[in-house]
């Protein structure tokens, strides 16, 4: 429906049938955001900020923005203000906030991931490795590195602090039973 809703998953209302997962009640928050399709939603590591993707209209060629709301601020007003950041030509299919949370990387159908400074929210690299839009992103447990990856062969691994590109971590087999590690410009 084109809206991001925040569950208290600390107050469900009962479990499902058989003991399933617990049954939620109505969303403490809801965001409503027509025209704009909602393609993912996340909070900050710090649960500071709350932040959706979205792209104007059904069209898959719609720009790409990413919105971010202060979340301490947001559940005491009745109409919420977030802040909009265009960040791509395309859809963004993926987003990640950084687990140190200083980054936010995004990935989308121009094919490009964007690496972004939280705290200006200026996106400080575009990396254009890739051809096919881009399928996932996320961050190593101390931040430093970024993978991403698309329909294309390989994972990408970046220095998320310099956006550079370190190398590929292939997936085909390379002949002795599995993928293997490209660094960038160099041999298998």
């Amino acid at each position: 429906d084109n809206s991001v809703h925040v569950y208290d998953m600390r107050k469900p209302t009962g479990r499902g049938v058989g003991g399933g997962q617990p049954k939620l009640s109505a969303p403490m928050e809801s965001f409503h955001l027509d025209p704009q399709r909602v393609e993912g939603c996340c909070f900050s590591p710090n649960g500071q900020h709350l932040c959706a993707t979205t792209r104007k209209g059904e069209s898959m060629e719609g720009m790409g923005a990413v919105r971010v709301w202060e979340w301490k601020n947001t559940i005491q007003q009745t109409s919420p203000k977030y802040h909009v950041y265009d960040g791509h030509a395309g859809p963004i299919y993926t987003h990640t906030f950084s687990p140190d949370g200083s980054r936010l990387a995004t990935g989308g159908g121009d094919a490009i991931v964007g690496l972004w400074e939280v705290e200006s929210m200026v996106c400080i690299k575009a990396i254009t490795n890739r051809s096919k839009l881009i399928r996932s992103v996320a961050f190593s447990h101390d931040s430093k590195l970024l993978a991403n990856c698309t329909e294309e062969d390989g994972i990408d691994l970046i220095d998320a602090t310099k956006g550079e590109t370190i190398g590929t971590v292939s997936l085909s087999p390379s002949g002795s039973g599995g993928g293997n590690f490209r660094i960038r410009g160099g041999a298998d």
